[in-house]
């Protein structure tokens, strides 16, 4: 069994594919690539990988799309095809691929996770003048980033065109401790690493109560030049494509140029919250920034 481009050999059993399949895959004519997968000369699943994503992309459809034939459904073909898939879509300097489907469609979402997905949230479409309900993971294909590295491609690539030419690149996607989901950037100035900034989402409140949703660490030297609350309007900017209307940022009550930030950004004072780390007391201004 492999993974190939179209080939003529295989036209006939696309054919056959499509017939049983009822509907063609939609490209949503985004670039893309079309791949088959092949099974003693028959065309069992095929998928598109998309190098690029329009934001109606962003908010349901993803980097990729894939099928496999109705009669070998439930055999683990679709679990190997986006496996493959994925492989192809990190050829493509995709790091971190966006992967939807319906709420409704578990067998989608088992093989995603299977895959290595990460829940990101569940949205509200509109299909058919019908609301139905959408989940959306981020997949790390395991693409490499050596440094000053710049995909446009990338779900969670950033960049701002200006005299600093500031963007961010993916580090890691890590999961702490109690589930909570953490997406790193390196924060870049004109190819040099200034510091760098998190995305948390997930499901620990306590831990998101006090860390809140964004944070980051500008490198000692380059502070006080704005890429603290410039890299924050940057995430702020794919977040709010991607519907996620509001998140928290927090600080220490005497991190006077952290409260700073928020305050630029526009983000409103929400409350105090007092954090006892083992022998230590910390008081946290918690803000809430609608983007």
């Amino acid at each position: 069994m492999f993974l190939t481009p179209p080939v003529d050999r295989y036209l006939e059993s696309y054919a056959d594919f499509c017939a049983e399949l009822k509907s063609p895959i939609s490209d949503s004519h985004a670039p893309c690539s079309t791949f088959w997968l092949i099974d003693k000369n028959e065309v069992v699943g095929v998928g598109n990988v998309r190098y690029c994503l329009a934001p109606e992309l962003e908010f349901f459809g993803g980097h990729i799309v894939y099928a496999v034939k109705t009669s070998r459904r439930g055999n683990g073909l679709g679990t190997m095809l986006l496996g493959e898939l994925l492989k192809q879509a990190q050829s493509f300097g995709i790091k971190t691929a966006l992967l939807t489907c319906l709420d409704t469609n578990t067998a989608s979402q088992r093989v995603i996770e299977k895959n290595g997905g990460i829940w990101l949230d569940t949205i509200v479409l509109e299909i058919s003048n019908e609301k139905r309900l959408g989940r959306r993971y981020l997949v790390d294909t395991g693409l490499a980033y050596s440094a000053g590295l710049l995909v446009e491609n990338h779900v969670m690539i950033f960049k701002a065109e200006g005299s600093r030419r500031l963007m961010l690149t993916p580090r890691n996607a890590i999961a702490e401790g109690g589930q909570v989901v953490s997406y790193y950037f390196n924060i870049l100035s004109m190819g040099d690493n200034v510091g760098w900034i998190v995305f948390r989402v997930a499901n620990n409140e306590e831990s998101l109560y006090y860390d809140g949703n964004i944070g980051y660490y500008i490198n000692k030297g380059r502070r006080g030049y704005g890429f603290a609350e410039a890299a924050c309007r940057l995430i702020g900017d794919k977040l709010k494509r991607l519907s996620i209307p509001r998140v928290v940022i927090t600080c220490d009550m005497d991190n006077t140029p952290s409260r700073r930030v928020c305050q630029k950004l526009g983000a409103a004072f929400l409350e105090i919250a007092v954090r006892l780390d083992q022998t230590e007391k910390r008081i946290k201004c918690r803000y809430v920034w609608e983007i």
